[in-house]
C-alpha cells in the first residue's frame, strides 16, 4: 500500500500541536516561558533568512496560535505569565523588532509597492486611508499631549494605552504591507494565505476537542466553563461560510463543530460572540437560499438544522434562557430582554449588568467629545485618544468588574474602549469614520450580491468588533486583503 504524503495533513498537524502546547502549559511559568522563546527565536531568524512571504506566512501562524490575554486564558491576572505576546524577557517588545524587521526587509527589497485598481488611475482607496490614518495619527497624538487634553500629562499611566494603539495599528499596517508585497512578489500567493488562515481556524477547532478531552479549561461565572485556548477560536464558527472553498465540507463540518463546543465552552467573550454568531448565521441563511444545487442546499440545510436543534437543546432543555448560570446565557438572556422590551427601557439601560448600554454610551460620548472639541474632528486624537463621560446611564466606574482600568476610573477619563468603532472615530476622527463606512458598504455589497466574498464579510465582522484590541485577532485584516484581491483587479506601481 503506497501512502501519499500530504502536506496540508502535516501542516494542519504541526499548527494543532503549536496551539495545545501553548495551551496545556499556559499555568506553568517555566514552561511557557521556554515555548515562547522558542517561538520568538524561530520567527527571529526567520526574519533575517528567510523569504518574505515565509516570514508572513510563520507571523500569521504564531500570532494566532499565541494565548494573549492571561484572564481569558486562566481566569486571573495576579500569576505570572509568558507567551509569545509576553516574552520572560523583553516582555512584547521583540515580537515589534521582528515586525520592524519584516517591513525594512520589505522596503529594500521591493521599495514602496502601492496597490492601484485597474479601471481607474487611483490608488487604491481603503489600503491609503489606512496609510494615512496611521501616519497622521503621530502627530495628532503629540497635539493632544501638547494641549494637555482632559489632563492627560497630569496621569502618568495614561501612555501605556498610547503606545498600545500605536502597537496595534503598526502591527496592522506591517500584516498589509507584508501581504501586497508577496502578492506583488507572487501572485498565486493570495491562494496560499487563504488555505492557511482557513487551516488555522479549522485546526483551532481540532485543537479545542483535544484541550477539552485533556480538561483544559477552568470553571467561571459559578457553573461556566472556560476553555484555555488561543482567542481566534472564536472566529472558528465563520468557517460555515467558506463552504465553496476547496475543503469546503471539511470547514463546514469544522465550523459546526466549533459552534456547538462554544455554546458549552467560551473563549471568555461571550457578549460579542453572540452578535458574530447572528451574524455568521444570517450570512450562511442567505447562502443556503441562493444554492441553486439540489445536493448541496440539501446539505447546508441539514447542517442549519442540526445547528438549531443543538442550539434549542442546550439554551432551553438546558434552562440557558430561564436561568443565568455563565456568561453565555446571561449575554444571551441581555440580548433577548433589548430585543423583546422586557422591562423599562431606563432600568434595562440603568443596569449596572447592561454591558451592550456601556458600549452604545462609547460611541455617544465620542461625538459629544468632537462636539465639545470640534478641532479633534478632522483627525481625531491620536492614539490613544480620550473623552470623558458626558452622557450615560450605566456605570462606568465599576472597579470590581473592571470596566476600565482603575487609572481611568479615578480621573473620569476613557480611552480603550470595547466596541472598535468608538476607538477608531476617537483616534482618527472623520477618517476614521470613513475607513469605517467604506469597509461597511463592502461589507453589505458582498453580502447582498451572490456570491459575494466571505471574506470581506468575516474581515469586518473582525474590524466592527475587535479592531485594534487583540493582536492575535489583527490577521482579521488579511481577511480584508483577500477579499479585496477577489472583488478588485489590482495592478501595482513600485517606488522608490
Amino acid at each position: 500500500m503506497i501512502i501519499r504524503y500530504d502536506r496540508y495533513v502535516t501542516k494542519s498537524i504541526l499548527i494543532v500541536f503549536l496551539v495545545c502546547v501553548n495551551s496545556l502549559f499556559i499555568n506553568n511559568p517555566t514552561a511557557s516561558g521556554i515555548i515562547a522563546m522558542i517561538e520568538m527565536i524561530t520567527l527571529f531568524f526567520a526574519a533575517l533568512f528567510c523569504d518574505i512571504d515565509v516570514l508572513f506566512k510563520m507571523l500569521l501562524v504564531f500570532m494566532s496560535c499565541g494565548i494573549e490575554n492571561q484572564y481569558y486564558a486562566t481566569g486571573g491576572r495576579t500569576s505570572e505569565f509568558f507567551s509569545f505576546y509576553k516574552l520572560p524577557i523583553g516582555g512584547i517588545y521583540p515580537f515589534f523588532v521582528i515586525v520592524m524587521i519584516a517591513l525594512i526587509r520589505c522596503y529594500f527589497k521591493y521599495g514602496i509597492v502601492l496597490p492601484i485598481k485597474s479601471s481607474q488611475n487611483n490608488r487604491f482607496f481603503f489600503y491609503t486611508l489606512s496609510v494615512v490614518m496611521a501616519v497622521l495619527a503621530f502627530p495628532m497624538t503629540i497635539l493632544t499631549i501638547f494641549l494637555n487634553d482632559n489632563g492627560i500629562l497630569y496621569l502618568s499611566e495614561m501612555w501605556k494605552y498610547n503606545a498600545r494603539d500605536a502597537y496595534q495599528m503598526i502591527v496592522i499596517m506591517a500584516l498589509m504591507v507584508l501581504f501586497f508585497h508577496s502578492y506583488y512578489n507572487n501572485r498565486e500567493i493570495v491562494g496560499e494565505i487563504k488555505e492557511l488562515l482557513l487551516m488555522l481556524l479549522s485546526c483551532m477547532c481540532l485543537a479545542a476537542v483535544i484541550l477539552i478531552l485533556m480538561k483544559n479549561y477552568y470553571i467561571n461565572w459559578g457553573a461556566e466553563k472556560v476553555l484555555s485556548c488561543p482567542l481566534l477560536f472564536f472566529f472558528s464558527p465563520g468557517l460555515v461560510l467558506f463552504v465553496y472553498e476547496k475543503r469546503g465540507l471539511y470547514y463546514l463540518l469544522a465550523g459546526c463543530l466549533s459552534l456547538i463546543i462554544q455554546m458549552k465552552y467560551t473563549v471568555g467573550i461571550a457578549g460579542t460572540w453572540w452578535l458574530y454568531v447572528i451574524g455568521v448565521f444570517v450570512v450562511f441563511l442567505k447562502i443556503i437560499l441562493e444554492t441553486k444545487s439540489d445536493y448541496r442546499k440539501w446539505l447546508l440545510s441539514v447542517a442549519l438544522l442540526v445547528l438549531a436543534m443543538i442550539g434549542l437543546w442546550f439554551f432551553i432543555g438546558s434552562g440557558y434562557i430561564t436561568s443565568v448560570n455563565g456568561q453565555i446565557s446571561y449575554k444571551l438572556n441581555t440580548i433577548i430582554k433589548y430585543a423583546t422590551g422586557i422591562g423599562s427601557i431606563h432600568r434595562s439601560v440603568s443596569s449596572t449588568s447592561a454591558s451592550i448600554s456601556a458600549r452604545i454610551e462609547e460611541i455617544v460620548n465620542v461625538f459629544l467629545e468632537f462636539a465639545h472639541k470640534p478641532y479633534f474632528v478632522l483627525m481625531g486624537k491620536g492614539y490613544g485618544g480620550t473623552v470623558r463621560k458626558y452622557w450615560g446611564l450605566s456605570n462606568w466606574n465599576r472597579s470590581t468588574t473592571s470596566t476600565f482600568p482603575l487609572v481611568m476610573i479615578t480621573n473620569r477619563v476613557y480611552s480603550a474602549f470595547h466596541i472598535a468603532v468608538a476607538e477608531v472615530i476617537i483616534n482618527y476622527g472623520l477618517l476614521g469614520l470613513i475607513h469605517f463606512a467604506y469597509l461597511f458598504i463592502l461589507f453589505l455589497a458582498n453580502v447582498i450580491k451572490r456570491n459575494g466574498s466571505m471574506w470581506i464579510v468575516i474581515g469586518f465582522l473582525w474590524y466592527a468588533l475587535f479592531y485594534s484590541l487583540f493582536y492575535s485577532f489583527d490577521v482579521g485584516i488579511i481577511f480584508i486583503c483577500c477579499g479585496l484581491v477577489d472583488t478588485h483587479k489590482y495592478s501595482f506601481r513600485r517606488e522608490k
